[in-house]
């Protein structure tokens, strides 16, 4: 994801980076109805910067096998969707952005 918002050129084609960037609010029931027309099986990868707010899109959207990678959330102790994400076979990667090597 490129600073503004924007998915590069090189990962994804037109349709897809309107999909992603498109400035509008929408229902998420939407928004995984668009990245489901794109990815019908889910997405592999997710890196979340709202995890609190957005995991229930994240379990909607994601592949069987499929990661989240979150580095931030609106809550503190979000709560998750549990069972969906265990019979997906789901992988939660909580990163510490404090943590990275310099």
């Amino acid at each position: 994801m490129r600073a503004d918002g924007g998915v590069p050129e090189s990962r994804a084609g037109p349709a897809t980076r309107r999909v992603l960037t498109a400035p509008s609010i929408r229902p998420a029931s939407q928004i995984v109805a668009d990245i489901r027309r794109y990815a019908p099986e889910g997405v592999h990868h997710v890196v979340e910067v709202a995890f609190g707010a957005n995991i229930d899109l994240d379990m909607n959207v994601i592949a069987v096998g499929g990661s989240i990678a979150a580095y931030a959330t609106d809550d503190p102790r979000p709560s998750i969707p549990f069972w969906d994400l265990l019979f997906k076979n789901a992988r939660l990667l909580l990163l510490g952005s404090d943590d990275f090597p310099v």
